[in-house]
């Protein structure tokens, strides 16, 4: 007998029906509403399966080895590792599923296309070592468990717009992954994206935690942005060897080792970092230029490298107001001397656009308090003029400090003077032409 009908799966719930699998003669299987746990388990004949099944049990369909396809319509639970090990499975739609349960698609390595748009959650191992999968959307999918994804080789795409967590390996050593848009992820957990070789892109614009090691091997990866993070693991980004530059303009935390050995990196920007720790940039032979105003703890070996005889720091210039700090082993006489230098220039810079902060606070203040009446209006009391002249002032001076520095430094702190004032004022703008009492000229970007 190949063809089984069960028409009440339920009286089988106390029944030890793994004999069913040992005895493996059943290709085809027409159910009931339920299907107990462990029911066809290593039942490696069989092929097809159909019928108005609402719940699937716990490893109701382990090593089905042979499954290649199912009517999932109706199903509303599905139990932990329900269809692991059926290799042969090649799409699954569940369309009124909300949560896929741990291990549940382990190692369906034939598995190719996923359909679960009502899923929330997405357990631990839930389709792990699935290495034909390609694309991935989850359109309601928050929580994305351990290493849910992990070894999926064969995935390039991957859609997750509502996912606040990103855990524990969740995509690693996924070697076809090529871009990732996680637009409301606020932790990326320890390793999830480790050994993503095949990576260019990373854009988690909310993240504010990025876990040890989470995308160390990244060999491919030549662009991050991560506007919000204010911690980077230990390691979080070792070996990444294909990034050239790194902007984190939220980070104050570097964990140890966090770019080791990312050969290719030549500028490193960190404007409120405070901590940078042990080997955090070891190895990065090829880094320049360091910009980190604010740190006043920097770990043992931060910035050198190993040539075989001695440690040397490859770095020429190191932005920081805590002059103390450059004292770095093995950086060149003249390097630290320039960079010395350029740190007390960009602390100059640093307070005038503190004070041009100040005055477009002000001005913010007096526009409301004359109704909105623009600069230059001659109805304007002698204050307003003195606002403006005081203001120009600031601004001339910012522009010059910024023009006096080398190409590469000048544009990192227009950058941030660009950045610190936006907050305050729509335009950001020098004033030019200015004839006390008489008029204003056009407010000119920077």
């Amino acid at each position: 007998m190949s063809q089984v009908f069960f028409s009440d799966t339920e009286a089988f719930e106390n029944v030890h029906v793994i004999d069913i699998g040992r005895r493996e003669f059943v290709t085809h299987a027409l159910l009931g509403e339920n299907v107990p746990q462990g029911f066809f388990k290593n039942c490696t004949n069989l092929q097809f399966v159909q019928g108005n099944v609402e719940t699937i049990g716990k490893k109701a369909f382990y090593n089905c080895t042979g499954l290649t396809s199912l009517d999932l319509s109706l199903v509303t639970q599905i139990g932990s590792m329900a269809f692991q090990r059926c290799t042969c499975l090649k799409s699954v739609d569940l369309p009124l599923v909300t949560h896929i349960n741990r291990g549940v698609f382990m190692n369906c390595t034939g598995l190719k296309k996923i359909d679960v748009p009502l899923a929330t959650l997405i357990g631990i191992d839930a389709f792990l070592n699935c290495s034909s999968l390609t694309s991935l959307y989850l359109p309601l999918a928050k929580k994305i468990g351990d290493n849910a994804f992990g070894k999926c080789s064969g995935l390039t795409e991957v859609k997750l717009p509502l996912a606040t967590h990103i855990h524990f390996a969740t995509f690693m050593l996924c070697n076809s992954l090529i871009s990732v848009n996680l637009p409301l992820a606020k932790r990326i957990g320890g390793g999830a994206f480790s050994g993503c070789n095949g990576l260019t892109f990373v854009n988690i614009p909310l993240a504010t935690e990025i876990g040890e090691w989470a995308f160390d091997r990244c060999t491919g990866l030549t662009s991050v942005k991560l506007p919000s993070a204010t911690q980077i693991g230990s390691e979080a980004f070792k070996d990444c060897t294909g990034l050239i530059s790194i902007h984190l303009p939220s980070a104050t935390e570097i964990g140890d080792g966090a770019f080791k050995d990312c050969s290719g990196l030549t500028s490193v920007n960190l404007p409120l970092v405070t901590h940078i720790g042990q080997r955090a940039f070891q190895h990065c032979t090829g880094l320049i230029l360091v910009n980190i105003p604010l740190t006043t703890n920097i770990g043992e070996r931060a910035f050198c490298r190993w040539d075989g005889a001695n440690w040397r720091c490859p770095v020429t210039i190191l932005i920081c107001f805590d002059t103390a700090q450059i004292a770095i082993p093995n950086m060149s006489k003249g390097n630290k001397a320039n960079s010395v230098e350029l740190s007390k220039t960009c602390k100059l810079i640093y307070d005038l656009t503190d004070n041009a902060v100040v005055w477009l606070r002000l001005r913010t203040r007096m526009r409301v308090s004359f109704n909105n009446v623009r600069i230059g209006n001659p109805a304007l009391p002698a204050i307003l003029f003195q606002f403006v002249f005081d203001t120009f002032e600031t601004f001339k001076q910012l522009r010059t400090k910024v023009d006096s520095l080398p190409g590469p430094v000048k544009q990192i702190w227009k950058q941030y003077v660009n950045d610190k004032i936006k907050m305050y004022h729509e335009d950001i703008t020098f004033l030019s032409g200015f004839k006390t009492g008489t008029e204003v000229g056009n407010w000119l970007r920077f």
